[in-house]
């Protein structure tokens, strides 16, 4: 628990929202509040800073944004329930767009100087050849062990969608199409009263799979035909849907995951003056991080950006750290929901058993070696889920911490997500200056 107190809020951070905290206690009915239109005013900032992020880095694909409506639901106002998801134009048409983009180059000037290397370039590979070209002719024999033709992601704690935004231009080339969603509670879905949710770890964890389960059937996703990718927080809700959904994931694919295996004790036990006032606040007086950082009002932007440079933006850069912020003032609900799935000593629920006997389809799972979570659980997976036609991959990347997918916003990252399975389970030590020559040590099913 510790450490991930540490990964919260820092020594610096922890004063600042303390001290700015008194200042202004008498503001923040007011600025949060008593406005009229504050609440279309925040939702305006959440939305124009999730994409400007999204346009900051995803720069070749076409995408859409979305409020996918989740079942007939409506929340404590009466207003529509609705999970809000970025959306990737599919391969056909991106294809037959570049086709009519270069048809009419060649009409409009075929002889002009400085035009021949775009109108001679090759048209995009189509995913067969792209497959072939990559990963071998025989790399996909094993129906189970093939991409699915699209990828969900899920993000993690106090995320979003636009996390995946470093990633979406690389995957797009992989995948016919891309769904990378606001889980219900968070980003810019909706918010329901969280009291309203349930009291037990059994019933949020219910909460989360059952809206992610009603968005599959709204977008039209049929069993079987999409990968699922979650990061974090984001793991444990994928595994968590995996388990309840058996026959819908084609391939489960965990980066960094949290909720596997109980924490290590030393995680439990704050160590800091400031780590056991984060964790008083948090479990004796109910109020997470997300409200702390709110109960600083009019100084909660001076705050954030102390925060953002104290920890090097916890790994991202600065515009993506900036895109958090409107997040994070918004109305609490997943942040509340989150520490019921927690106890002081760690996770109530944790997967790692239910994964080990009930698990249908192919795990891996990406750690970086320089993260905080429990990365145990990846090898003790790979030595006891022994599955026939469900490979297992523990993969480790070395000088890398927990948000991989900026870290590795390379092909590097995207290749550890489409890579085949093998015949066996396979424990992985990626060499970061050659793949072909990391360290495979490899477990047989018999």
């Amino acid at each position: 628990m510790a450490t991930l107190i540490t990964s919260l809020f820092s020594f610096n951070s922890i004063f600042l929202l303390s001290s700015s905290s008194l200042l202004a206690l008498s503001a923040r009915h007011y600025y949060l509040h008593h406005s009229p239109s504050n609440q279309h005013i925040q939702q305006s900032n959440r939305d124009l800073a999730q994409v400007e992020t999204l346009r900051h880095f995803v720069k070749e694909t076409d995408f859409s944004l979305e409020k996918v409506r989740i079942g007939e639901e409506e929340n404590e106002t009466g207003e529509t329930i609705y999970m809000n998801t970025l959306i990737t134009m599919p391969r056909k048409e991106r294809l037959e767009k570049q086709r009519q983009k270069m048809l009419l180059l060649q009409q409009l000037d075929t002889s002009s100087s400085g035009s021949e290397s775009e109108l001679d370039s090759p048209l995009p590979l189509s995913r067969e050849q792209m497959e072939q070209h990559e990963y071998g002719e025989n790399s996909t024999t094993r129906q189970h062990r093939r991409m699915a033709r699209k990828l969900v992601l899920c993000h993690g704690w106090g995320s979003s969608l636009m996390c995946y935004a470093p990633v979406i231009d690389e995957l797009a080339l992989k995948y016919d199409q891309i769904y990378a969603v606001d889980l219900l509670g968070w980003g810019n879905s909706s918010k329901v009263d969280p009291h309203s949710i349930g009291s037990t770890a059994e019933e949020i964890q219910h909460w989360w799979v059952n809206s992610l389960e009603k968005w599959r059937q709204s977008v039209g996703l049929e069993p079987g035909e999409f990968d699922l990718c979650g990061h974090s927080f984001g793991g444990f809700i994928s595994s968590s849907y995996a388990l309840h959904y058996p026959d819908n994931v084609n391939r489960l694919i965990l980066v960094a995951p949290v909720g596997l295996a109980p924490w290590k004790p030393e995680f439990c036990e704050p160590k800091t003056w400031a780590q056991s006032l984060l964790a008083k606040c948090i479990w004796d007086y109910h109020q997470t991080p997300q409200k702390l950082l709110k109960m600083t009002g009019p100084f909660s932007r001076f705050a954030w950006n102390g925060l953002g440079k104290a920890v090097n933006y916890y790994g991202l850069d600065e515009t993506m750290w900036n895109g958090f912020f409107f997040l994070h003032m918004d109305q609490s609900c997943g942040d509340v929901a989150f520490f019921k799935l927690l106890t002081r000593n760690g996770w109530e629920l944790p997967l790692r058993d239910s994964l080990f006997q009930e698990l249908q389809c192919p795990l891996r799972v990406i750690y970086g070696e320089d993260d905080w979570v429990n990365m145990e659980v990846g090898k003790e997976l790979v030595e006891h889920r022994k599955h026939p036609e469900h490979a297992t991959d523990a993969v480790y990347v070395p000088n890398m911490g927990h948000h991989l997918y900026f870290e590795m916003a390379d092909k590097d990252f995207v290749h550890w997500i489409c890579a085949p399975f093998s015949k066996h389970n396979r424990i992985v030590h990626v060499n970061p200056h050659n793949r072909e020559q990391s360290e495979i040590h490899k477990i047989s099913f018999h």
